[in-house]
């Protein structure tokens, strides 16, 4: 429908078509969206050896987040 010139949306940026000369994305700035995410795993099971490269990289991303801008993001990574 946007394509259509229908209607407006919200998405998150990597979400947009960048290469989609008709649509324009607006940053929000208030109010201020948070979105959680989380990696959820059965009690007293340990993860498969598939999972751990991407919450390693999550982990990493966190941290490197972090020392750039402290208040961007409220995460922890448990062990």
């Amino acid at each position: 429908m946007l394509d259509a010139g229908f209607g407006i949306t919200t998405l998150p940026r990597y979400a947009f078509p960048e290469n989609n000369p008709d649509l324009s994305f607006v940053p929000l700035h208030s109010p201020q969206v948070i979105r959680r995410i989380g990696v959820v795993q059965q009690t007293n099971r340990s993860l498969s050896p598939r999972p751990k490269p991407f919450i390693n990289l999550y982990c990493s991303n966190v941290a490197a987040i972090r020392k750039v801008n402290p208040a961007i993001i409220k995460a922890e990574c448990l062990p």
